[in-house]
């Protein structure tokens, strides 16, 4: 399932690190997502401060007993291999 409202690209990040969140936002969508979507999930991108994505996850992948699998070892090493300073990821509700 598509969330067409997820592609507004509205998310919060701090002043100096607005280009940051641009990239991270271009990696979510063009990485992310479409595995996500694969298997009946989605993500939201909601921001990113210090470090850490925040994110909220969609369909399939709410209530997954993988979820931190997927945050960790899915989403954060695709993260942080194409934007420097990512450390952790967030799922907020």
């Amino acid at each position: 399932r598509q969330y067409p409202e997820i592609m507004s690209g509205t998310y919060f990040a701090l002043e100096d690190e607005g280009e940051e969140a641009d990239k991270i936002f271009d990696v979510i969508h063009e990485h992310i997502r479409p595995v996500l979507q694969a298997d009946g999930g989605d993500c939201v991108f909601l921001g990113y401060e210090k470090g850490a994505v925040s994110i909220r996850l969609l369909g399939a992948c709410r209530g997954c007993p993988h979820v931190e699998e997927t945050l960790m070892n899915g989403i954060l090493k695709v993260v942080a291999f194409y934007v420097d300073g990512v450390k952790e990821v967030i799922e907020l509700d």
